[in-house]
Formats: C-alpha cells, structure tokens, sequence
C-alpha cells in the first residue's frame, strides 16, 4: 500500500470520526499533494528516461549497421570465420 493511499484512508477514518482539527487537516492535505508532486515528477523523469533510451538505441543499432561494411573490409578474411562478428559494447 502506498504513502498516498495510506494517508487518504487516515483522512477519510478521522475525518468520519470528527477528530480532525483544521491545522491537522491541513497537515494532511500538505503531505498528500507533497507525495502526488512526488509521485508526477517521479512518472515525468521515467517518461524522459524512457524517451533518451530510445533515442540511444536507435544511436546504437544506426552505428552498428553503418561500422559492420567498414569491420568487414579492415579485419582479414580468416579472421571472420574464426572470430564473430563484435556486438554492440566491443566495438
């Protein structure tokens, strides 16, 4: 169970039963929209992450394609039967 839904569930049970004060509820309500800001920025880092990750492998597998013909022409002819061809991270 989450923080957020946590501190919901207590509003709901004090608030029911009366026993909230305006200073305790506004503490509350202060602590709640602190962890849904959390809980957005948190969702909006991933998104771009995710978004840069993506931009990286496109990167990645254009340079792959585009090195392969050059690797291809300098290693020696035998070296190609005996070695594989070199993944993402050797080159």
């Amino acid at each position: 169970m989450s923080l957020k839904y946590a501190l919901s569930v207590q509003l709901f049970i004090l608030s029911m039963a009366g026993k909230l004060k305006s200073d305790e509820m506004k503490d509350i309500l202060l602590r709640l929209n602190t962890m849904n800001n959390l809980s957005d920025s948190a969702v909006a880092t991933l998104v771009q992450s995710q978004k840069e990750l993506s931009k990286a492998l496109e990167t990645q597998t254009y340079l792959n394609k585009s090195l392969m013909p050059l690797y291809t022409a300098l290693v020696p002819q035998e070296d190609h039967v005996l070695q594989p061809c070199p993944q993402s991270g050797d080159l």
